[in-house]
């Protein structure tokens, strides 16, 4: 079994047009596919008539030993609703399930089926029901982006049983919910300020290509030689001359097999005496930076990363830590309000693998990797911050700008909202009263006080809709469930229809909605339900 995820292209993913390739690509992934047989909804205790109906096949893909079974389901079409109806028709099954879910092969449902016993259940008589939950990668097999195939290449087989497979299916799961297209941004910076801001800086226009081609040499068939191999050999082989690519003088801290509670190296800035700038976590080559391993870390295969991280910031040594097992590379700040899942992460096996608009160029990914990880990103700097000089770093003033942008952004907000839209709010009921009742009808106070009051608590439901979807505390992602009537898929629309230029906005909107349009209206309270 290999110990590798496989490298995943898009030819891949738009060859699942039948479930003959659906068996293949998981089989390719290193599951078992040699028990394949076709069931049916009665084998498999499927007893809603609603359900059976909508089943025109449904097959035993994979079975590894009984504890995680994959199952191919081809319906007439394919609902949120009827995932849930499958889900719960595996919730007294023993073992996990993986469920593939489509109509046409156009759009495929990768429908993990998440067990949770309910809280305060007990044994006995009455007992509760195990409840289940369908985590859902909903994939448009013609265009599979970069987050799905990251996701997918997740699910190859790897583990050392079962039950451990499945909880990387979980770990899966979870960077379909966080990941963006270049970087893995645990809610460290602002997205919003990586994706458009940092391209605004003189840093971005800085050449990548020299440190580009140094790490191609570098990470040449780097899974191969590496994988099995101990951190010693990921240390000298890998390690140091990629700090040293990046300009950092790497000083060890501890050997690879000692168990202390050391940085792995201290990353200075100019020789061994150089102001300190990092701390870094090394691991073996794809282990496991999420909790114990002892699958690919034979040297200390009870430690948990995150753990340790969290340890070495609160030395206050440094501000930064920077985790890696060679294929990931992680940042994480002692300034965060979360320092063991606040994180930003590169894939740098992968961004190694992007091509850039010509041959041999780096792509956006490695430059998102070689900004924030090089000592150019620590170093302290002077900086002009609110007409002040100060010493500071990249990666400070860029955690710092985040954060100020989103105070800049929430004031604006405030402002926008209870000067200009929540005017509006209160004007649209009068007018629907004065349509009823007559254009001359003056509501009286006690009826406005109600109208003020109800303006306000379905305002505060929309900002807290918001919010919610912002941070991902709703399933926005669920492309089949939520977000068919989530805020931001209306918001993605009126956008879409406003165009992009600001004078011709109004014109655009009045053209594309009525003023007695109520979908979003209709949309908004569904959410509230």
């Amino acid at each position: 079994m290999t110990l590798l995820d496989k490298e995943l292209r898009r030819e891949d993913i738009q060859a699942l047009n039948s479930a003959d390739s659906v068996s293949a690509f998981f089989s390719l992934l290193g599951y078992n596919t040699d028990t394949r047989l076709v069931q049916t909804p009665t084998n498999l205790g499927i007893s809603s008539q609603d359900l059976t109906r909508q089943i025109r096949r449904i097959e035993l893909l994979a079975d590894q030993e009984g504890l995680l079974q994959v199952y191919l389901s081809e319906l007439t079409s394919v609902t949120l609703s009827a995932a849930r109806a499958l889900c719960r028709s595996f919730r007294n099954r023993a073992g996990n399930y993986l469920l593939i879910v489509t109509s046409d092969y156009e759009r495929i449902d990768f429908v993990l089926v998440e067990k949770a016993v309910p809280v305060g259940a007990v044994k006995g008589i009455g007992q509760k029901q195990v409840e289940v939950r369908p985590r859902i990668l909903t994939v448009e097999r013609r265009k599979p982006d970069r987050v799905h195939l990251r996701v997918l290449r997740r699910f190859t087989y790897t583990e050392s049983d079962p039950i451990a497979q499945y909880y990387k299916l979980l770990s899966a799961y979870s960077i379909a919910d966080w990941s963006e297209e270049f970087f893995n941004n645990r809610a460290l910076f602002s997205d919003y300020y990586l994706m458009e801001r940092l391209r605004e800086t003189e840093e971005w226009k800085e050449d990548p290509k020299p440190a580009y081609r140094q790490f191609q040499k570098l990470y040449d068939r780097a899974a191969t030689r590496l994988s099995g191999k101990g951190e010693e050999d990921l240390r000298q082989s890998l390690l140091i001359p990629a700090f040293e690519v990046l300009g950092f003088t790497p000083k060890e801290g501890k050997a690879a097999k000692e168990d202390v509670s050391e940085p792995d190296y201290r990353l200075s800035a100019d020789g061994k005496n150089g102001e300190l700038l990092a701390v870094c976590l090394a691991y073996p080559w794809g282990r496991s930076l999420d909790g114990k391993d002892d699958q690919r870390d034979k040297d200390s295969p009870e430690e948990n990363p995150e753990w340790r991280v969290v340890s070495l910031l609160k030395k206050g040594e440094t501000e930064w830590a920077i985790v890696t097992n060679g294929k990931l590379w992680r940042l994480y700040s002692a300034k965060t309000h979360s320092r063991a899942t606040n994180y930003y992460e590169i894939d740098l096996e992968e961004a190694l693998a992007e091509i850039g608009p010509q041959a041999g160029d780096p792509g956006e990914s490695f430059r998102y990797f070689w900004l924030l990880f090089r000592r150019e990103a620590l170093a302290p700097i002077e900086v002009d911050r609110e007409g002040r000089k100060r010493k500071s770093s990249f990666l400070n003033e860029l955690f710092e700008e985040s954060e100020d942008y989103a105070k800049r952004l929430g004031a604006r907000l405030k402002d926008r909202v209870f000067k200009k839209i929540f005017p509006q709010l209160p004007k649209g009921f009068v007018e629907f009263i004065q349509q009823r009742e007559g254009r001359n009808v003056v509501p009286p106070q006690e009826r406005l006080d109600r109208i003020y009051e109800g303006t306000l608590t379905f305002l505060y439901r929309l900002l807290f809709l918001l919010y919610a979807e912002a941070r991902d505390l709703l399933p926005v992602k669920e492309a089949r469930g939520y977000w068919e009537k989530s805020l931001t898929r209306m918001k993605n629309e009126v956008a879409e229809n406003a165009g992009k230029i600001e004078d011709e906005v109004g014109n655009h909107l009045a053209k594309c909605y009525r003023k007695d349009y109520t979908t979003c209206t209709r949309g908004c309270l569904d959410s509230f339900r």
